[in-house]
């Protein structure tokens, strides 16, 4: 009798974790959907909608950590357990603090996107994060020609923001599905010009996917000093901006359109200054207040004689202040001063570390490097809300600290990867060699 008990209890099992893997999919597809209602004539979501969204984003999150011990085992995981309680710590200070309905919302908006870390156990696990792509594709990617008709073009790269990952791992793909993605992340890069953001974030995968040609000569030394480079580099040039020596924003200053062949708007475009105002706003504010090293809890933002009016006036808070900012790590600051930006940096080196490190692969190094270049721009600009650009990121620093991943050869990515993209081989009426993996680029998978 307990022998017949014992497998169905597993299939029970079985069955609850898939169905909890699907919805957690499921989740993500939504969510690619409402992120870019800000920027759409259509109307896609509710803050009631969000709410729910990410709750069971969450709970269904904890729920696959709950029934697979391969998930919940990570390296490292107290740096993110003491993340995760920092954050709290915030947003304990924030219920204390908050006074008006503003504050609350704003309270419950932070803490659910400085927390899409602990999304990393979960997304850790090949299985739960093939499935959650593989649905992305074949749900959310066709869509996007439906949303393209509503959307504004600055908001494509946020909506394919997943495909960085098939960029970066382009010479794994097959050639449709190499083409597949390029069309897309073409769209992207073509479609606006003046989203100097979208443009890094898929022309740096690219970048570093032609790696591949150089990697069994001095790839992973590129790699390693690539990753460096980008750790040193915003605490350097913070170092200079705030001695008055060098201001990486005001790059006019220094460098002449004519000098690098560009026209005069186009120069101007490309280099406007949209960031020094914010990192004198967030740091007087910090000092006049008094919230360096404790933050001013996940419910406030920092006083802003730029955008303050809008709350004061339009919301009615009775401040004037700006919740967040496009600089992520202002916004970090902001909320959990500054033991928050070292243990939200602390994530970023682990992974990248691990990745570049201690890995079987030259696809995880790439990652890793990738990941290294966002942490930097983190400094420029992120958006740290709930939002599918967001959990991008998170997904790929999950990928690196995953030791299920990093065990995995190129060959073996490739296979998953190519597993979860599209082909449409009757649409492109490819030969059988054309459809070998690495069409574009030759085979590693060998």
């Amino acid at each position: 009798m307990q022998h017949a008990i014992a497998p169905r209890t597993s299939t029970i099992q079985n069955n609850l974790k898939l169905s909890l893997s699907s919805l957690f999919a499921f989740c993500i597809v939504l969510l690619t959907i409402t992120s870019t209602s800000h920027w759409s004539s259509l109307s896609t979501t509710t803050t009631t909608l969000n709410w729910l969204l990410w709750a069971t984003m969450y709970v269904t999150a904890f729920g696959l950590c709950l029934k697979s011990n391969k998930v919940s085992r990570l390296p490292h995981q107290g740096l993110l357990l003491t993340y995760s309680a920092w954050v709290l710590f915030a947003t304990a200070r924030g219920f204390w603090i908050a006074e008006n309905y503003w504050e609350c919302k704003f309270l419950i908006q932070g803490t659910a996107s400085v927390l899409m870390p602990l999304l990393i156990w979960p997304l850790a696990s090949p299985i739960v994060l093939g499935n959650a792509l593989k649905l992305w594709m074949r749900l959310a990617l066709p869509l996007f020609g439906v949303f393209l008709l509503f959307l504004e073009p600055r908001a494509y790269g946020l909506y394919l923001a997943p495909l960085v990952l098939c960029l970066l791992l382009l010479p794994l793909l097959k050639l449709p599905q190499q083409l597949l993605v390029l069309v897309f992340s073409a769209i992207v890069l073509f479609s606006n010009l003046d989203s100097r953001s979208n443009i890094l974030r898929f022309s740096f995968p690219l970048l570093f996917a032609s790696l591949f040609l150089i990697r069994n000569y001095f790839g992973t030394a590129a790699v390693r000093g690539g990753a460096w480079a980008l750790f040193l580099l915003p605490p350097l040039l913070l170092l200079f901006g705030s001695s008055g020596n060098f201001n990486i924003f005001k790059i006019q200053e220094y460098i002449q359109a004519e000098a690098i062949g560009l026209s005069s708007d186009g120069y101007k475009t490309a280099t406007t200054d949209t960031r020094t105002f914010i990192y004198e706003e967030v740091w007087q504010s910090a000092t006049r207040h008094d919230y360096v090293w404790t933050g001013r809890s996940l419910a406030r933002g920092y006083d802003s004689d730029w955008f303050g009016d809008f709350a004061l006036k339009e919301l009615g808070t009775g401040n004037k202040e700006r919740y967040s900012s496009e600089v992520g790590m202002l916004n970090i600051f902001t909320w959990m001063g500054v033991p928050g930006v070292l243990l939200y940096s602390a994530l970023f080196l682990i992974a990248c570390k691990l990745a570049i490190y201690n890995s079987t692969s030259f696809s995880l190094k790439l990652i890793g490097l990738y990941v290294a270049f966002r942490w930097a721009y983190c400094w420029v600009e992120e958006y740290t809300v709930f939002g599918i650009g967001y959990f991008a990121l998170w997904m790929l620093v999950a990928i690196c600290i995953s030791p299920q991943f990093r065990a995995m050869t190129d060959g073996e990515i490739g296979k998953w990867l190519r597993d979860l993209v599209p082909t449409f081989r009757n649409r492109f009426h490819m030969s059988k060699n054309a459809n070998e993996p690495g069409g574009v680029i030759k085979s590693l998978d060998k």
